[in-house]
């Protein structure tokens, strides 16, 4: 194998790996505004319930504020980990694009 055949080869493989990452990232901002969404609605639903708690002090109401308080924090854990590994993504992206030129 010549060394341009090696070259063309390894920059086919760099492109390759760069549409990859570049069809993760658009799934991964997919997921990540349709999380925002769902985190949005726990939020509004862990308000309402935290106010419910907190006007009756009943036990189920008190109850229902700590599982949506959870739900929300649940939410925020998974934005956080879908961030991290966008970052990383880029990371890489950034990494093959500098390969390329």
């Amino acid at each position: 194998m010549h060394r341009d055949e090696s070259y063309n080869d390894s920059m086919e493989k760099n492109e390759k790996k760069l549409f990859a990452i570049m069809d993760e990232l658009a799934q991964l901002a997919r997921a990540a505004d349709q999380l925002g969404h769902e985190l949005s609605m726990h939020e509004h639903l862990h308000d309402d319930a935290r106010r419910d708690a907190l006007v009756s002090g009943n036990p189920f109401d008190r109850e229902d504020a700590r599982i949506t308080r959870q739900d929300v924090e649940r939410m925020q854990r998974e934005i956080l980990r879908l961030e991290k590994r966008h970052a990383k993504l880029e990371a890489k992206r950034e990494d093959l694009l500098s390969k390329l030129d």
